[in-house]
């Protein structure tokens, strides 16, 4: 049989490892929830990136689709406009019809005059 001192020692022991216990899972759960949120936030930035990243090509292929349609609209053939970009007739036909139908839903049938790029990236720095 165990005396009174002996098993008020070891129930010291046992609250001393329980509490230390304790303490090393309440830092795990800490650093789990500050991992989680920086998580979550990461996945809300690549959500808006996702977004950011279509928006700006969508911006890009209609500004594509427009001088497609401007270069036909002043007589090119589609034949001919797909041999000098090396696009296939198909998808240059597309861009061209998409763009052309939403001219005409925004009901700008006009031509649209966009500027092209500058052949020299360094001029007007």
């Amino acid at each position: 049989m165990t005396s009174k001192k002996e098993a008020t020692r070891a129930r010291q022991q046992a609250h001393e490892a329980m509490a230390a216990h304790r303490q090393m899972r309440m830092a795990r759960e800490q650093a789990n929830e500050a991992d989680l949120t920086a998580y979550l936030l990461l996945e809300q930035q690549l959500r808006a990136a996702e977004v950011s990243y279509r928006d700006a090509l969508a911006v890009l292929r209609r500004r594509q689709g427009d001088l497609l349609r401007q270069w036909h609209a002043r007589g090119e053939k589609v034949a001919d406009i797909a041999d000098l970009t090396g696009m296939p007739v198909r998808h240059l036909n597309q861009l061209i019809n998409a763009n052309e139908s939403e001219h005409r839903r925004a009901g700008t049938a006009q031509q649209s005059s966009i500027p092209l790029p500058s052949p020299d990236p360094h001029e007007g720095s």
